[in-house]
């Protein structure tokens, strides 16, 4: 694993205001083996699952991580409000509002772990890292959604405009603009815009990061007039043969850390 840091000009600090810890306490152990769908995969599989099972999956997630009855309501709620009678293919960043609402994400000094195709390494590190990482794992806005994919087999869900939620069969492919994949672009945001002081970033190096949600999002973001990022650290796995720091995309990438471009 290589470490390959870069310095960001000071700004004014982002004013976080959040009345709830988006910290999620494990009542059930993640199973590394598995990486998460909704960063990296192209989802075509459609699900055979109904409105009702979507509610009850949320719901049942919701309760693994020690929330209350009413408060898992409230989150879905939230959730289903985001793009329930909406076109799936107009979801934009800003309509997971009441979601994030419910479950708001803390400001996060020298902490935050920010990844690209490493989720079972990541996972391991932030679970095991007895809250010195704050990351998507241990998040719980995150780690809800993230455990229902997982484990209830939750591969897309959308809406129908104007007629609430289709669940059945007309929901589209995972791609830029859908629900899912606008879930996680709003997360990942908002992951980087509550981030001040060093922010560790982990990624492969079989790995072009340039379309990832770290290059279209997180980096821009933290780099963003008013961010309160000051270093950013880049911990590359690399194996024989694969773009190590300094090289390829990820030179491309530090480039426009020092340049503060997007």
């Amino acid at each position: 694993m290589h470490n390959y840091s870069s310095a960001l000009p000071t700004s004014v600090g982002i004013v976080q205001n959040q009345l709830t810890a988006d910290v999620a306490p494990h009542a059930r152990p993640f199973d590394t083996t598995v990486m998460n769908p909704a960063f990296f995969t192209i989802l075509v599989a459609l699900s055979e699952k109904t409105p009702r099972a979507l509610r009850s999956d949320l719901l049942d997630s919701c309760a693994t991580f020690g929330q209350s009855a009413d408060q898992c309501q409230l989150a879905w709620k939230g959730f289903e409000q985001s793009f329930a009678g909406k076109d799936p293919n107009t979801i934009k960043i800003g309509d997971y509002s009441p979601y994030f609402r419910v479950f708001p994400l803390p400001a996060v000094i020298s902490r935050t772990l920010l990844w690209s195709h490493t989720g079972p390494l990541e996972a391991v590190l932030s679970n095991q890292s007895q809250g010195m990482l704050t990351s998507s794992s241990t998040l719980l806005s995150s780690s809800i959604i993230n455990y229902m994919q997982m484990n209830y087999n939750v591969t897309t869900w959308c809406g129908k405009q104007g007629e609430g939620i289709d669940y059945v069969n007309n929901c589209p492919p995972y791609q830029v603009g859908t629900p899912q994949y606008t879930f996680w672009a709003e997360f990942s945001r908002r992951l980087a815009s509550g981030s001040s002081g060093v922010v560790y970033y982990l990624t492969p190096g079989y790995y072009n990061r340039t379309g990832s949600f770290f290059g279209l999002y997180e980096l821009p973001t933290l780099l963003a007039a008013g961010s309160a990022a000051t270093k950013l650290v880049v911990l590359n796995v690399v194996e024989e043969g694969q773009t190590e720091c300094g090289n390829g995309d990820l030179r491309a990438l530090y480039t426009r850390t020092i340049l503060r471009k997007d």
